[in-house]
């Protein structure tokens, strides 16, 4: 059996590439983006909702703070599918066509399957050792030292478990040879790269939420025109975070799909 030649992912490269597409195409994040005004009418009509976090008192959840939530979470998977598909296929924008919604459908379906695998063995293994140190370790020291393992645990777990966003690039574009198996195979040695390739284009929106957070609540203006405002730029950064993302799977997908064979 001929031995699966490794593909080395060019780290810088692809961050680089991932950064600048989205930063050069403005034109294609708002043509992505323009299905937000469903979440900006109900941001609107439901007292911003999406500002709580950015508030310095416990942000109180509720009925319409998860439709919220939930609200941008489905735009934010319709953005991905259709941001990889332009990448990866020139792919116009389609937000109404049954295979739209099937890949969303089918993007949300792994992202939960997803979570699991991350979920469940965190927790039981984080219970574990929590309950051994209980058992044999000093009773100051085990709040600390169980935090310290569960970070390190779910970091290293979510590293094993890096290929599979190779598979979410997939979903967008129908390829359905791109299996978990087949996966894990193609990206055999870059799953450091990949996870924190992630990681890093995480940072730059992160950082700007931070302080615009700390801006809205240095102010502290109950104006509805600033709050308007706020939620402008906190939806928007959130849908460029989000093609951030997807520029990165399409990335990576177009550069393990071109070399898996030569």
């Amino acid at each position: 059996m001929k031995e699966q030649k490794i593909i080395n992912l060019p780290f810088v490269e692809t961050i680089s590439r991932s950064f600048m597409y989205t930063l050069c195409n403005w034109e294609l994040y708002l043509k992505v983006v323009a299905v937000g005004i469903i979440a900006v009418l109900w941001e609107m009509f439901n007292g911003f909702p999406v500002l709580c976090s950015f508030s310095d008192v416990e942000c109180v959840g509720g009925a319409v703070q998860s439709i919220s939530s939930l609200l941008i979470l489905l735009i934010s998977v319709g953005i991905i599918v259709n941001y990889c598909r332009a990448i990866i296929l020139k792919a116009p924008i389609d937000f109404r066509s049954g295979g739209f919604f099937r890949r969303v459908l089918l993007y949300i379906l792994a992202s939960f399957l997803l979570m699991l695998a991350i979920v469940v063995p965190f927790v039981l293994t984080t219970l574990l050792y929590g309950m051994i140190l209980g058992l044999f370790g000093s009773g100051a020291n085990v709040g600390n030292m169980t935090y310290l393992f569960s970070v390190v645990v779910l970091v290293a777990w979510c590293i094993c478990l890096a290929p599979v966003f190779l598979v979410f690039a997939a979903i967008t574009v129908d390829d359905k040879s791109i299996t978990v198996k087949q996966a894990y195979m193609l990206c055999k040695g870059n799953f450091n790269k990949i996870f924190w390739g992630q990681t890093l284009l995480m940072i730059p929106v992160a950082v700007v939420v931070y302080l615009l957070a700390l801006l809205y609540q240095a102010m502290g203006v109950e104006s509805y025109v600033v709050k308007f405002i706020f939620m402008i730029l906190a939806l928007g950064l959130s849908f460029l975070d989000t093609c951030f993302k997807a520029s990165f799977f399409a990335h990576i997908y177009q550069y393990f799909t071109f070399y898996k064979d030569k």
